[in-house]
Order: C-alpha cells, then sequence, then structure tokens
C-alpha cells in the first residue's frame, strides 16, 4: 500500500495535467474526464490510508495540499471563464436569430389547389 506522501505526490502531478489541458478542445475533454477519476481514486486512497490511526499531515504534506487546491481552484477559473464565453456567444447567436426574423416576413403559400368532396 502507497504512503501518504506518495500518494499526495501523485494528486499533485495528476492536478498538473489536469492544469496543462487545452479545455477548448473537444479531443482532451475524454482525458480531462480520465484525469478527474484518477484524481476520485486517489483521494479515496489518501482517505483509507489515512482512516487507520493518522495523527496529521507533516508541513511538507500540507503545503502539496495546498499546491493541489490551488490548482483546483485554477482549473474552477478556466471552466467558469470559458462557460461565460460560451454563453455569451450562445446570446449573441439569439440576438442575430431575432434580428434575421424580424426582417425575413413568414412566406404564406397562396397557389394551390382546393378539392371539394361534395361535389
Amino acid at each position: 500500500m502507497k504512503t501518504v506522501d506518495e500518494l499526495l505526490k501523485e494528486l499533485k502531478d495528476v492536478a498538473h495535467s489536469v492544469l496543462q489541458i487545452n479545455l477548448k478542445e473537444e479531443a482532451n475533454h475524454g482525458l480531462l474526464l480520465l484525469l478527474q477519476d484518477q484524481q476520485a481514486d486517489i483521494r479515496k486512497k489518501i482517505d483509507e490510508v489515512t482512516s487507520d490511526s493518522f495523527s496529521g499531515y507533516t508541513p511538507e504534506q500540507l503545503d502539496i495540499l495546498r499546491d493541489c487546491i490551488e490548482m483546483e481552484q485554477e482549473n474552477i477559473n478556466r471552466v467558469e471563464l470559458m462557460k461565460a464565453e460560451i454563453g455569451e456567444k450562445i446570446a449573441n447567436l439569439s440576438k442575430s436569430k431575432i434580428g434575421r426574423n424580424a426582417y425575413q416576413g413568414e412566406m404564406i403559400q397562396h397557389i394551390g389547389y382546393f378539392i371539394d368532396n361534395h361535389q
């Protein structure tokens, strides 16, 4: 079984990898999900290791945890920024659609055939 130090280093490496992903490329979404699953697994392992007679984190371990939290916060900020950009693009598309529909009247077909069955 791995030690807390090894697991924390692993968690930091994975968090750094997540930070390096270009979120604008759709091809990276699968990699992002994979890395997030790895983070969850590592956190679970840390919980398992620390549940048995754990006396607390060392200052070095706390530094690693702080680094991980900072990287996670940076990732959250990147996602929020991207979310805002996408929302703005959707709003602009909706506005342009409304404007286009205002100048393009709906065409009604007046020419056609009428069939009277009561003749």
